[in-house]
């Protein structure tokens, strides 16, 4: 053994080398399993189903009881060796510590370092293995992949989805004004889940059993309206938003929980789940989805058009008898109003409001008396209250919009203000004068967004931003035509 200068060497102990070793090679397997998933037809789906599917089930189960291990296990590993880095550091620096301590610490810090970076970077890789899965589409649609579609067949999808969605928005039982659901909304998502999973094995397998609720302390600053994540093997809901929205994402989530990364593909599995099950009140999350998502698409095609299939939809929000639609538009006030200097409120289509004018009109004075606001037409027209009354008793079919310079001292007041009036507008949407204003796709480059087949060539190494980008909610339009053109509507 190599002789100590003043405690300068330390030597590495048999166990550290043996413990590294097994991590490295791990890591080593990691990347072949990443390099096979890019490069091999077929891989990256036989891992999902075969080794990632029934380990992170395992890891779910483990950790459905103990939320604060199983969400911020990744956060605490990394505090932790931060914390013991610094302890090392202090105690290779203290001359009167004796070398065989410093030595066993210098062996642990090796080992708690080298686990902490290969359980980041492997957690990593196996995003990437699922991202390069074989899209759904060409999974399960192979002979429809390559179909073209036009902007009639998604005005002719949409425009089933509304019906579906008003005939179930009615047929459901509702209690105190609230959609009456009084199975267990874990079981009843796994259990549309199991239900199609013949045609799409990888939902096949054990499920966590419950879903947990959010933690106080997270729902009070819960400011971006979260209804429910998935994040270090746990699941939480807030569970104080009504029930069908509540479906609507317990499916979502358990859907990312068997491997699933991509948005548009997570919701398509939602959706094509949740209608497949038989019962009305978990068919109609599934269907409000589906037109929540695909009528956000045709609007960026067909605006016009849209307009008219979403309003019939969205105008029942006037009354009190409908949150689980209102909530899919609405976000938390907070979040649109703090740290903007711009908010634009966007109204329904203006005949809606003929038998709520009395409200509606209360609504506009206060905001024009007390905010400053203007009203803007659909051509960005400022109008005035006048003619906003005059469009509504001729039964206007427009919609407008109203502006409202805001700051710090106008913030507390507004907020209650929008929330006292949330039946009586559709959206709110923020803008900050000091950042660019995104980019809004042409018709023709939103048609070969959400219209056309997916490139087959779009397989990402991890990138969140072009996971976001590149695989948003709303392109699972694509998967809706192919699907329901192959099985009918």
């Amino acid at each position: 053994m190599k002789r100590r200068i003043k405690g300068e060497n330390y030597k590495i102990h048999s166990s550290t080398i043996k413990i590294i070793s097994f991590i490295v090679i791990l890591f080593i397997f990691k990347i072949i399993i990443l390099i096979c998933s890019k490069n091999i037809d077929g891989f990256a789906y036989c891992y999902l189903i075969n080794i990632h599917n029934p380990f992170n089930t395992f890891l779910f189960r483990l950790f459905q009881y103990t939320p604060l291990i199983g969400n911020y296990i990744s956060v605490i590993l990394s505090i932790a060796s931060s914390i013991f880095c610094f302890i090392v550091a202090i105690l290779i620096s203290i001359k009167t510590v004796k070398v065989k301590t410093k030595e066993r610490v210098f062996n642990y810090f090796l080992v708690i370092v080298t686990s902490v970076c290969a359980i980041t970077f492997m957690s990593l890789m196996n995003d990437n293995v699922l991202l390069n899965t074989e899209f759904l589409d060409k999974l399960y649609m192979s002979d429809k992949v390559d179909s073209d579609y036009t902007v009639d067949d998604l005005i002719l999808l949409d425009t089933y989805f509304k019906e579906k969605v008003l005939y179930y928005s009615e047929s459901v039982e509702r209690e105190n004004n609230k959609v009456y659901f009084n199975e267990d909304i874990t079981k009843s998502s796994v259990n549309s889940l199991k239900n199609i999973s013949n045609e799409f094995e990888f939902l096949k397998g054990k499920y966590p059993s419950k879903i947990r609720d959010f933690t106080n302390t997270f729902r009070k600053y819960n400011n971006d309206g979260t209804v429910g994540f998935t994040m270090g093997y746990g699941i939480a809901m807030d569970y104080t938003f009504e029930k069908v929205n509540l479906i609507m994402t317990s499916t979502h989530e358990l859907c990312h929980m068997k491997g699933l990364i991509r948005e548009n593909e997570t919701v398509f599995c939602q959706t094509i789940a949740n209608i497949s099950y038989d019962n009305d009140v978990v068919k109609y999350a599934g269907y409000l989805e589906a037109f929540n998502r695909t009528t956000y698409a045709l609007r960026k095609i067909a605006p016009n058009t849209a307009n008219e299939i979403g309003d019939e939809v969205e105008r029942l929000c006037l009354t009190d008898n409908y949150e689980e639609i209102c909530q899919l538009h609405r976000k938390d006030i907070y979040n649109y109003i703090k740290g903007s200097d711009e908010l634009f409120i966007t109204t329904y289509s203006l005949l809606d409001y003929k038998d709520y004018k009395t409200q509606f009109y209360k609504f506009i004075d206060i905001l024009i008396n007390d905010y400053n606001a203007i009203i803007l037409n659909e051509n960005n027209d400022e109008i005035s209250y006048n003619e906003l009354m005059y469009n509504i008793d001729n039964d206007d079919n427009d919609y407008v919009v109203i502006k409202i310079n805001i700051d710090e001292t106008t913030y507390n007041n507004l907020y209650q203000t929008l929330n006292d009036y949330s039946h009586y507008y559709m959206s709110l949407y923020q803008h900050d004068s000091s950042e660019e204003e995104e980019e809004e796709k042409t018709v023709e480059e939103a048609i070969d967004y959400y219209i056309n087949p997916f490139n087959d060539n779009k397989k990402y190494f991890y990138n969140r931003s072009k996971l976001i980008d590149d695989y948003d909610y709303e392109r699972v339009t694509r998967l809706y035509l192919e699907y329901f053109d192959k099985y009918g509507y």
